[in-house]
C-alpha cells in the first residue's frame, strides 16, 4: 500500500467515535486527570479494549507528557467507551462478565459529573477543493510549473494545519484536502487551509489574481451512528452543489447529520464567514 499511494499508510487512525470524543477527552485530562485514570482501570476490568493506542492527537499527546501510565492509557481506550448509548448496546460494544456493563456505565456517569461535561456524539468531516483549476491551468498554460509549485507548497502545509487542530488527515494533494476533525476545530482548520492556499499562490504564482485562486469547503457535522460512507458521499455533493454552484465558490458549506438524516445546511462565502 505504501508503494501504491506514495507515502506510509498511517498505523493509527481514529474511529469516528474517538474523534467525536476528542474535545471531551482533552477537557477530562485538563480538569480531572486522576478521575481519567480511575475510569481507565474500570474500563479495562470491564473488558473494554485499547484500539486507539496508535492514535496520537496533538493536544492529547501534549497533555500526557509526564503523566502516569493509567492517565496515558485513558486516551488509548476504544472511542465507544466514552458514550452511554454505545455502552448500552451489547452487540455493538461487548463486555465481559455479568454486571460489568452497569458498573462501567456508572463509572462513565461519575467521570462526566467530575468533568462537568459529557462528550458530544458529533465529529466533522472536512473536504476542500480548489475552484476552477482546469480553466486556470488553461489560461496560464505557459506558467503551469509555477502553479504546480504553488499547489505543492500548499499541500506541504496541510498536514501540519490539520494536526495543529487535533484532526487526522486522510488525503492532501494538489488542491484537494480530506480530513477527519473534532467538531470544534473543523471550521478553524478549514480557514487556516484557505489562508495557506492563498498565501501559496501569492508567493509562488503571483500572476494569478486573488479571485482566480480560491478554494471551497464542505464540512459535515455527523453523528457517530450515521454510516460513514453516507457522510463521505454527501460531503462531495455538499461541496460541488452547495459551496461551489449555489454559493459561488470561495465558500464554505456545512451540514449537520443526526441519526435520522440531515437536519441543517448553511453556506456562505468565506469573506462573510471571516468578516
Amino acid at each position: 500500500a505504501d508503494e501504491a499511494i506514495g507515502w506510509a499508510v498511517p498505523k493509527g487512525f481514529p474511529s469516528t467515535s474517538y474523534m467525536a470524543a476528542v474535545p471531551w477527552i482533552i477537557k477530562v485530562l485538563e480538569v480531572t486527570p486522576e478521575a481519567a485514570a480511575d475510569f481507565y482501570r474500570a474500563a479495562i476490568e470491564s473488558g473494554a479494549g485499547e484500539s486507539e493506542k496508535a492514535t496520537r492527537i496533538r493536544a492529547i499527546a501534549n497533555l500526557l507528557k509526564g503523566a502516569d501510565r493509567d492517565q496515558q492509557c485513558f486516551a488509548d481506550l476504544d472511542g465507544g467507551v466514552f458514550f452511554e448509548d454505545t455502552l448500552r448496546n451489547e452487540r455493538a460494544f461487548p463486555l465481559k462478565g455479568p454486571g460489568q456493563r452497569e458498573r462501567l456505565l456508572e463509572a462513565l456517569a461519575g467521570l462526566c459529573k467530575q468533568a462537568d461535561d459529557k462528550p458530544s456524539p458529533f465529529y466533522a468531516l472536512l473536504l476542500m477543493d480548489g475552484d476552477g483549476m482546469g480553466p486556470l491551468l488553461s489560461k496560464y498554460h505557459d506558467k503551469q510549473a509555477e502553479i504546480s509549485q504553488a499547489l505543492a507548497a500548499f499541500t506541504a502545509q496541510v498536514p501540519g494545519i490539520v494536526r495543529d487542530h487535533n484532526g487526522r488527515l486522510i488525503y492532501a494533494g494538489g488542491d484537494d484536502v480530506f480530513a477527519l476533525m473534532p467538531s470544534d476545530q473543523a471550521l478553524a482548520s478549514a480557514a487556516a487551509c484557505r489562508q495557506a492556499y492563498n498565501a501559496s499562490f501569492n508567493e509562488n504564482a503571483s500572476f494569478v489574481h486573488g479571485t482566480e485562486a480560491t478554494i471551497s469547503t464542505a464540512i459535515e457535522y455527523a453523528h457517530i451512528h450515521t454510516p460513514l460512507g453516507t457522510v463521505v458521499r454527501d460531503a462531495h455533493r455538499l461541496l460541488d452543489e452547495v459551496a461551489k454552484e449555489r454559493t459561488g465558490r470561495d465558500a464554505v458549506a456545512c451540514r449537520v447529520w443526526k441519526r435520522g438524516g440531515p437536519i441543517l445546511t448553511w453556506a456562505l462565502p468565506w469573506e462573510k464567514v471571516l468578516a
